[in-house]
């Protein structure tokens, strides 16, 4: 659950970058951010997905890698868990990391296609 908490709140991120100059966060989706950690915060159950947010399975994942499509993978897990493994190619940090350094964004481009796991 905390997995797919920290995928929705680096989605919303990724969204507010469509929209956002000089990392301003747009209040609407300071607002998401918001909803989803108190969510996470009393263990309820998170949304399955957001709108502008696109799922993919892992074979399409791997499709992509092999096909050499052009994407930005993100690994969003704990520190822990992406010295011991990760995806080739994945660049880590976390939805918090973007909460306390929202420059951070400014890595992303507009049309950057980003996979989060």
């Amino acid at each position: 659950m905390k997995r797919l908490f920290v995928c929705l709140v680096v989605g919303l991120f990724v969204l507010g970058l469509l929209g956002v100059a000089n990392a301003q966060w747009p209040p609407d989706v300071m607002a998401k951010v918001k909803q989803y950690k108190e969510l996470a915060d009393q263990k309820k159950d998170m949304p399955k997905t957001i709108e502008g947010v696109n799922l993919i399975t892992g074979k399409e994942l791997k499709k992509w890698m092999d096909q050499k499509k052009q994407f930005i993978l993100v690994d969003n897990r704990v520190k822990e868990q992406y010295d011991a493994e990760r995806i080739k190619g994945a660049k880590w940090f976390l939805a918090d990391h973007l909460l306390a350094d929202p420059k951070m964004a400014d890595q992303f481009k507009k049309d950057d296609v980003i996979v989060f796991y």
